[in-house]
């Protein structure tokens, strides 16, 4: 008998990744099979037994819609986003909010990259004055800490679906605080900056920081839909079948 113990898998599409927390071997089972099918939209659709219960690739995209409506967020760089990975959401309220941690964190890394390489270029073609490099060392290590406070919210988002209610409170609230970390202050490293560089970093700052806003928001739709729907303190949270909420 094939027995899988808990471990995590990777769902990945478009270079986008969604953690599953596998607890047993049906669920393993389960997941093995969504990862060979989550890379196209053929595969994807043959998850369903009959045509009439496959949502169309619309439908899909009517619901990344639907879900960037949130207030308080760019609509449009939410919806530009996410709309790429449709089909790995699959109209999932906590698919949607792994999806939008997965693209923070990508473009968080990309931004401390960029940061640290405009640093050296300057460094070597000696155009960095002193107050420049202060403000580009403090927005590289305050990129560095972002990608810090990112970095474990995916799997801790996955371990709230494999437990009660009590712990799911618990791991949800850990993303929600690393996330609100996240987005305290972080343009604070522009005020030394001046011309093109500081406007090339209030570009990729800006960027960041609305998509951790976006992350939060949806991880917040998300914990408040499982709450409303789930209130029995032991239920399991998470049929892995199905989508909640």
């Amino acid at each position: 008998m094939w027995h899988c113990t808990e471990s995590d898998v990777a769902l990945s599409t478009n270079g986008i990744e969604v953690t599953e927390i596998v607890t047993d071997a049906l669920m393993c089972g389960g997941s093995i099979a969504w990862l060979a099918a989550a890379a196209d939209w053929s595969a994807a659709d043959s998850l369903s037994s009959t045509p009439e219960k496959r949502p169309s690739y619309a439908s899909l995209l009517n619901f990344v819609h639907s879900t960037c409506s949130i207030k308080d967020i760019n609509h449009t760089l939410c919806y530009e986003s996410l709309a790429p990975h449709a089909i790995l959401i699959k109209g999932s309220p906590r698919r949607v909010a792994q999806v939008a941690l997965s693209i923070t964190k990508s473009e968080a890394r990309s931004a401390r990259d960029d940061i640290l390489g405009k640093i050296r270029a300057k460094r070597a073609s000696e155009t960095l004055g002193k107050r420049e490099n202060v403000a580009l060392g403090d927005c590289h290590e305050l990129m560095s800490d972002l990608c810090n406070s990112l970095k474990p919210t995916a799997k801790e988002l996955a371990i709230a679906n494999t437990g009660n209610q009590t712990k799911f409170l618990e791991h949800i609230g850990n993303v929600q605080t690393w996330l609100s970390a996240a987005i305290t202050d972080p343009d604070t490293c522009l005020d030394g900056l001046d011309g093109e560089t500081k406007v090339e970093m209030e570009e990729r700052v800006s960027k960041v920081t609305q998509l951790t806003t976006v992350a939060l928001a949806l991880v917040n739709k998300f914990g408040e839909g499982v709450q409303k729907k789930l209130s029995i303190k032991d239920h399991q949270l998470y049929n892995y079948y199905n989508n909640l909420p």
